[in-house]
């Protein structure tokens, strides 16, 4: 979020702006996020990309068709499913469910799912709430939440979780039901 808060702040929210900032000045703006060299790199080839074979439009570029612009964005070096799924999900505004690690941790640990595997966890969600961009993008934030507040992956903070009465390792049951961290 402080990430994106940088960017704002200096104007860098535009394909262009963030093309031609310096990339040692888009590793500080990003690095909030963690990972800020590898990030600003991968941004950084993600909007050459865009800037090279779709001059730039984005809004155009993610008008495409849903499947050929995720294989498109996946064949982009740097991006993998969980990052073109969000740019999908949050700029193309496309019903596509995020799978991040939270996403795996907390519906493991509620005996939701036993896989790990990115495209079930997917398909567990889009085929269990209804296709909707707002809900998708509200859950996925939501998920985020609860995590980094009480589902930490060491010490997760279980007494006050408010999913605590789902939640089978929480309760204790992870053995019985399969939820795992």
């Amino acid at each position: 979020m402080r990430a994106i808060e940088n960017l704002n702040r200096a104007g860098a929210m535009e394909l262009d702006r963030i093309r031609r900032i310096p990339v040692r000045k888009l590793r500080s703006l990003v690095r909030p996020s963690g990972f800020f060299v590898q990030k600003a790199k991968k941004v950084k080839i993600f909007v050459g990309y865009a800037w090279r074979r779709h001059g730039g439009d984005l809004d155009a570029w993610l008008r495409r068709p849903l499947g050929a612009l995720r294989q498109e964005l996946l064949e982009i070096h740097g991006i993998g499913p969980e990052t073109a799924d969000s740019i999908l999900l949050y700029a193309g505004n496309r019903p596509v469910f995020v799978v991040d690690a939270y996403t795996r941790r907390i519906g493991n640990r509620l005996g939701q799912f036993l896989t790990q595997e990115y495209h079930e966890v997917q398909r567990y969600f889009q085929e269990n709430l209804p296709k909707s961009v707002p809900l998708y993008q509200e859950y996925h934030a939501l998920l985020v939440r609860l995590a980094k507040e009480h589902c930490h992956k060491k010490n997760p903070a279980c007494r006050a979780c408010p999913v605590l009465n789902l939640c089978a390792y929480g309760r204790g049951e992870a053995g019985r039901r399969g939820g795992r961290t």
